[in-house]
């Protein structure tokens, strides 16, 4: 199973082939417009939209395949924007944080953590260690502790043997800056996962300042 996330920046419908180039099973784009406004959806069967009254933009899913995604019934505490989705067998959360950051996703966490377990998160975190300071005991360090405690942990960190903090690759741009790149965007997967994780090189600035991480899973083992 290949997930791919992005972060679009806005306007979709003008970029939407520089992600499905990609060929996965289940894609998950943030910041999107009015999904009635993207022509090349209306020949998608399985495709769930969540956008939050007063925002502009929000959160898609899609695939291809002929596999539904199904919603799991959630309260997000008004959260923005974390949605459970049953796909091909797997809990994934779909992640785009929004206003409280890393503090909200902390506190969506600790109050569903019985729900977590062998759950993949995969999502714009929009949040680095590197600022924990900024967010009190609801911080990334905090985080990534309580996601270890149940069995999860971040894909990218470790399979390149990093520890939080010390990429060195980015997912983002400040400014599509490449003198400005961070690590924001993550998949945190169940400990007994096979996988390969990817980030995408930094062309994709021309169309957003977040590059396409991908997620592939090994459904075998």
């Amino acid at each position: 199973m290949k997930i791919c996330y992005w972060n679009c920046n806005g306007a979709f419908r003008k970029k939407y082939k520089q992600i499905i180039k990609e060929e996965a099973d289940l894609y998950i784009i943030s910041e999107v417009e009015d999904i009635d406004k993207i022509d090349f959806l209306d020949d998608v069967n399985h495709k769930l939209y969540r956008r939050i009254d007063g925002d502009q933009k929000g959160i898609l899913f899609f695939t291809f395949l002929d596999e539904e995604i199904i919603p799991i019934e959630n309260n997000n505490y008004g959260i923005r924007y974390i949605i459970p989705v049953m796909f091909l067998s797997h809990k994934i959360y779909g992640v785009w944080m929004k206003g409280g950051y890393i503090e909200d996703l902390y506190t969506y966490c600790a109050v569903n953590i019985k729900h977590l377990s062998n759950a993949i998160i995969m999502g714009d975190f929009n949040s680095n260690v590197i600022w924990d300071k900024k967010h009190g005991d609801r911080n990334h360090t905090r985080f990534d502790f309580m996601m270890k405690q149940i069995g999860i942990h971040s894909a990218y960190h470790q399979q390149e043997a990093k520890q939080l903090g010390e990429e060195t690759d980015y997912t983002f741009y400040m400014y599509r800056k490449p003198d400005k790149g961070y690590y924001i965007d993550y998949a945190y997967v169940p400990v007994n996962m096979v996988y390969h994780f990817s980030i995408s090189d930094n062309t994709l600035l021309d169309y957003s300042d977040h590059m396409i991480i991908t997620l592939s899973v090994d459904t075998d083992s």
